[in-house]
């Protein structure tokens, strides 16, 4: 009874993807005698997982990729740094969580972000 909608209780715990994983990495040269350049990227993968206990397609959270990287200049002292940085450059749409108790709903997280940081440090 209840079809593809029949609660399947503990088949798989809520929000615990099977596999899990992030790979990094960082390059970081000599521009001249006087700055640094940095390059970074990072893929992150998560598996499907059910939001909630009752394992129905309602609360299953699809799997994504998500790709990141950044772009930086800095003074070789470390007195200051520039980044400019983007998050889930593939513009991937997806949720992280779901509900159906107050009405069938599904919290997206945000698409492509940019920012750039700047730091100083006082030595």
């Amino acid at each position: 009874p209840g079809g593809d909608n029949a609660p399947r209780v503990g088949e798989q715990p809520k929000n615990t993807p099977k596999l899990a994983g992030r790979v990094a990495a960082d390059f970081t040269w000599d521009v001249n005698s006087a700055l640094q350049g940095t390059l970074g990227a990072a893929a992150t993968y998560n598996d499907d997982y059910y939001a909630l206990v009752p394992n129905i397609p309602w609360y299953l959270i699809e799997s994504r990729t998500l790709l990141d990287a950044r772009l930086g200049l800095s003074s070789r002292d470390g007195g200051w740094q520039v980044e400019l940085a983007g998050k889930n450059l593939t513009d991937k749409e997806y949720a992280l969580q779901t509900t159906i108790l107050s009405g069938p709903m599904r919290y997206y997280m945000p698409g492509r972000t940019w920012s750039i940081q700047f730091r100083m440090n006082s030595h």
